[in-house]
């Protein structure tokens, strides 16, 4: 509701106000896609799940993400040698790429243990490592954002942290693929009706 209602003060801005040329239409419409509609699963995953549970099913995939981010920095930093993505992001290695992978793998193990979310191994292992690339492709289509845009950081808030986007870029992604696995691949009851329990 408030993507779309931002999307109608976007265009009459746009008819109205003369100076607005067509590409800050078209940047603000993919911010409010990109921040808006991708974090919408979040949603869609806290209202599959019985109770409260599905609040904690949505930190834990947030916390998947934070443990790939946190392991590929840590492994990356000490014993990366070879740059993944050296034009995008100079700092970002393929060792360190692969132990977010395994820490996201291991980590989706354990959703199983969580009420409502019925999940097997075999999936548990494929979704952590699904969602630790997609982590990985969010965190990058930040950097080219930014780059492009001739920004070292999204903002200004979190200061020696790059901004708000940066420390949610990877969120985005991995919520969207995140809700789309355990929607098809029936690990969670799919519902829009709300259990009345806010997250």
């Amino acid at each position: 509701v408030m993507v779309s209602l931002f999307i109608i003060v976007l265009l009459v801005w746009y008819v109205f106000w003369l100076h607005a040329r067509i590409v800050d239409v078209a940047v603000s419409l993919f911010g409010a896609f990109y921040t808006g509609l991708l974090m919408s699963a979040a949603m869609l995953i806290r209202m599959s799940v019985p109770d409260y549970w599905g609040g904690v099913l949505i930190l834990g995939i947030f916390a998947s993400v934070w443990g790939n981010d946190a392991f590929a920095y840590l492994i990356g930093s000490k014993f990366g040698k070879r740059k993944m993505t050296p034009q995008v992001s100079p700092k970002k290695t393929w060792e360190g790429f692969f132990a977010g992978l395994v820490f996201s793998m291991a980590f989706w193990c354990l959703f199983p243990l969580i009420p409502g979310v019925e999940m097997n191994i075999v999936q548990s292992l494929v979704f952590g490592a699904i969602c630790g690339v997609l982590g990985v492709i969010g965190d990058l289509v930040e950097s080219r954002i930014k780059r492009n845009a001739g920004f070292k950081d999204s903002g200004t808030i979190m200061p020696g942290h790059g901004g708000l986007l940066d420390r949610c870029d990877s969120q985005f992604l991995v919520t969207l693929g995140a809700s789309m696995l355990l929607i098809f691949g029936n690990c969670i009851p799919f519902t829009f009706i709300s259990t009345g329990v806010l997250f």
